[in-house]
């Protein structure tokens, strides 16, 4: 069974900052957390959803996206690594150069067994609470994407399937075939 490393005294932002830059770790409630590489169809979807949303975003000049590895700054003992992440030229304000220091516009990550449970619960109320106004979570074992918009009540789900096209509610146009992703 795949599981994530954890290496468990309590870490803040100080010491995720002393680590070798690159290093393939997340800061999550003051532990550090280590995953294996992904496997295959993570990152063919990684990279077909990388590729659309870039393409979307800069022909638009919307703003910035930016893929795995790159730091949210969510908290003092919260430092993550979503797959992709884009932040709309209003919020460009967020970015330096050791990563976002603010909520990101759309967060998306793409599921890995050995991450799955940070993503689909520890992950996403962090981001709910940190404002981020939409977050996905694809699936490629399960063909599937689920989306959720930040309201006033939280994140509440606008897509969520296996077939069809899951559209962006912050980025008005863009829509991902699952077909195509997940072929």
């Amino acid at each position: 069974m795949d599981t994530a490393l954890t290496l468990t005294q309590r870490k803040t932002v100080a010491d995720y900052n002393r680590l070798p830059e690159g290093t393939p770790i997340q800061l999550i409630d003051g532990e550090f957390i280590m995953s294996p590489s992904p496997i295959r169809k993570h990152q063919k979807a990684s990279m077909r959803l990388a590729a659309q949303l870039y393409n979307f975003v800069t022909d638009r000049k919307l703003g910035e996206v930016y893929a795995v590895p790159f730091d949210v700054h969510v908290s003092r003992h919260d430092v993550y690594q979503p797959d992709l992440l884009f932040v709309a030229n209003a919020h460009l304000k967020f970015l330096q150069e050791d990563g976002v220091h603010g909520p990101p516009d759309l967060v998306i990550e793409v599921l890995s067994r050995s991450t799955a449970g940070f993503d689909l619960l520890l992950k996403k109320d962090s981001y709910e609470k940190f404002a981020v106004k939409e977050y996905w979570i694809v699936d490629p074992a399960g063909k599937t994407i689920e989306c959720f918009l930040n309201t006033e009540r939280g994140f509440e789900t606008t897509f969520a399937g296996k077939a069809g096209s899951a559209c962006s509610s912050v980025l008005p146009g863009f829509c991902v075939d699952l077909a195509s992703l997940f072929a």
